[in-house]
């Protein structure tokens, strides 16, 4: 048994508690979205290179990873006026 003899150091083990055990996903899925919306902007720029096909497979990885939907990725770039670029994704 651990005793404590100023109140301090009790205060400091519950702040690093409650910052241990938070969420850390964070922004992934904002982020899964953006990359998948600035993938669609560079194929319908540069076409379809070597390095376009490797990083839709991966983004492809990612969703399934985290659960993401082509649904749910059309349905962002409509609300931020990208939707002509769906097509482009899922090529």
């Amino acid at each position: 048994m651990v005793r404590f003899r100023s109140g301090s150091k009790k205060k400091h083990i519950a702040q690093r508690l409650t910052v241990h055990n938070k969420a850390k996903s964070g922004r992934k899925h904002e982020k899964i979205v953006d990359h998948a919306i600035m993938l669609a902007r560079k194929q319908e720029k540069q076409g379809e290179t070597a390095w376009i096909i490797d990083a839709k497979q991966k983004l492809a990885r990612k969703m399934s990873k985290h659960g993401i939907t082509f649904a749910m990725i059309e349905k962002k770039m409509e609300a931020r006026w990208y939707a002509n670029l769906f097509a482009h994704l899922q090529k």
